[in-house]
């Protein structure tokens, strides 16, 4: 048998390394209640999980609301990890995101409830009617993804 040689080695790792499939985070609302809002007040609680995550990185969640129908323009409030009501951000910085509804993965997962409400205030709110909800995820640098619209 021929000894492997170093250059071969470090081919094989750069190969491991590059061309591994990559893996992607899944994060899914499973369930929304109460389904219909009468006011500004009422709080709706989001169900959702999520998978294939960076075990022990902090990352962060806001909801997004908009009306069905219309072109996307997100609005409302998510309780965040500290009890307060933090108004939804389309492009929030890095001190902003601070600010949101933050976990922690553990073995790759997670899965919790996060409160929401409306803001009748926002441009966004067109009234009565159907509107779809998203979850959007964030690490620390950037947006990552966000979750189905129910």
């Amino acid at each position: 048998m021929r000894p492997i040689h170093g250059s071969l080695i470090l081919l094989l790792t750069y190969l491991a390394l590059f061309f591994s499939p990559p893996v992607f985070a899944v994060f899914n609302i499973t369930d929304i209640s109460p389904t219909e809002i009468n006011g500004p007040d009422d709080v709706v609680v989001l169900e959702a999980s999520g998978s294939g995550l960076a075990s022990g990185k902090t990352e962060y969640l806001q909801v997004g609301i908009t009306k069905e129908g219309e072109t996307p323009n997100y609005f409302g409030y998510t309780k965040n990890s500290e009890d307060q009501w933090i108004v939804y951000k389309s492009s929030p910085d890095e001190l902003t995101r601070s600010t949101f509804y933050l976990f922690t993965p553990v073995d790759g997962s997670w899965s919790g409830k996060i409160k929401f409400k409306i803001d009748t205030e926002d441009s966004g709110f067109k009234g009565a009617g159907n509107y779809l909800v998203k979850l959007l995820r964030y690490i620390t640098s950037s947006s990552a993804n966000d979750s189905n619209s129910v």
